[in-house]
């Protein structure tokens, strides 16, 4: 697989399609259309899951959109986290890489009306920012004070987020040995 980007003027934004090409042939499909741009990530069955937001809700989320390879939609799920990497682990269980706040470390444990009510605080505090750790911003990343990044496992059937590192921890890097 690989991806096209195009600029887009009007929205001041990049559209991205994905295509599939046969190394023996050489040939290439377009699996996936122009859109914003987003992280696809291939899983171990052969299909795709592309991430974006969703407009209308207003708590920190992602949302995965689920193709098979030749693009034909499979399905849908949201999971409370801003997530970076997600990893197929076996049959019931994802691996994910996210990025949580210091400041409420459990945000993706919270029912939707307390990340509301954590949302609106922010909002109501967006005029100003503390800084009180360095690097506090980061290429491409823009504002990373109090950011940390986690892993945890979720449930492909339940979507049950099991945490599997302490919030004080910063995970940099991490790799799954092995097939099990």
């Amino acid at each position: 697989y690989f991806t096209e980007t195009a600029v887009d003027m009007d929205e001041n934004n990049y559209l991205q399609r994905l295509h599939k090409i046969d190394t023996l042939t050489k040939e290439t499909k377009v699996v996936i259309d122009y859109r914003k741009r987003c992280s696809t990530f291939l899983m171990n069955d052969g299909s795709l899951l592309l991430t974006d937001k969703d407009p209308e809700v207003k708590t920190i989320h992602t949302r995965f959109t689920q193709f098979d390879s030749d693009g034909n939609q499979m399905g849908s799920f949201t999971l409370p986290l801003q997530v970076g990497s997600i990893k197929d682990l076996d049959e019931n269980t994802y691996l994910i890489s996210a990025t949580i706040h210091r400041s409420c470390p459990l945000y993706h444990h919270m029912t939707t009306d307390e990340q509301l009510e954590i949302e609106e605080k922010k909002k109501a505090e967006q005029d100003y920012i503390i800084f009180d750790e360095y690097p506090f911003f980061f290429n491409a990343m823009g504002l990373i004070n109090g950011d940390r990044n986690t892993l945890v496992l979720v449930n492909k059937k339940t979507l049950k987020i099991t945490d599997l590192i302490p919030s004080t921890v910063d995970v940099e890097s991490y790799d799954v040995d092995g097939d099990d």
